[in-house]
């Protein structure tokens, strides 16, 4: 007979590229939620093609607006079709308030950091959960 969770061996595309436990023995129990989505989301971290589509679009949303308003506008209702809540606005300018400080203490001084930081952000977006989903 075989073991129920040999799919984890399987040569499914996805599961071959993202981390996941390779143990063949069953659990007691599960983490609550979707695996696969985990996944996913890691997958949207760290795969380079994934990194490079994150810095076009960053491209495409600094160029969308003169002000970092109207640009985390546009990165939402391009990315997501919608605007941001007052929440997602605050947490935004957040984020580039400490990547900019962070990546300032890691980088040369004088660099312009803004294409990383604007990069980071859309790469979150695209990793969201919300992206990933279709209601």
């Amino acid at each position: 007979m075989t073991a129920p969770f040999t799919f984890r061996s399987s040569g499914i595309w996805f599961l071959r590229r993202c981390p996941s436990s390779t143990s063949p023995t069953p659990a007691s129990s599960r983490a609550i939620g979707n695996p696969p989505t985990c996944l996913q989301s890691l997958y949207l971290l760290n795969n380079k093609q994934v990194q490079e589509l994150s810095d076009a679009f960053a491209r495409r949303v600094y160029a969308s607006a003169k002000d970092q308003p109207g640009r985390i506008q546009f990165a939402f209702w391009t990315a997501l079709g919608r605007a941001p809540t007052a929440e997602e606005v605050r947490a935004a300018y957040t984020f580039f308030s400490e990547y900019t400080q962070d990546a300032a203490k890691a980088k040369s001084k004088g660099a312009d950091l803004t294409p990383y930081a604007w990069s980071a952000f859309c790469q979150s977006l695209m990793a969201s959960a919300e992206f990933r989903h279709l209601d």
